[in-house]
């Protein structure tokens, strides 16, 4: 004799498709056209800005050399770039 599966793993199998269509589905409508950039946030206006329309923003370069540990190796690093916060 067959076993049915029960309505409560009926509905976790429904949940489950609908969640992966719906991440799917996001996920595609928020693709951005390569090299840009979305800002989002607590923002008045959010924006897709492209590569030159970021560089041509008067956002001063900032340079920031960090050190940690990977594994027992220290580690130093440094970034340039405009700066995200002041």
């Amino acid at each position: 004799m067959t076993k049915r599966p029960s309505a409560f793993h009926r509905r976790i199998v429904v949940a489950t498709a609908a969640m992966l269509i719906l991440t799917f589905s996001t996920a595609l409508a928020w693709q951005l056209p390569i090299g840009s950039f979305l800002v989002l946030g607590t923002l008045e206006h959010r924006a897709l800005l492209s590569v030159a329309e970021l560089r041509a923003l008067p956002i001063p370069m900032q340079t920031i050399t960090v050190t940690f540990l990977a594994g027992q190796a220290p580690q130093q690093h440094t970034y340039v770039g405009r700066a995200s916060t002041t």
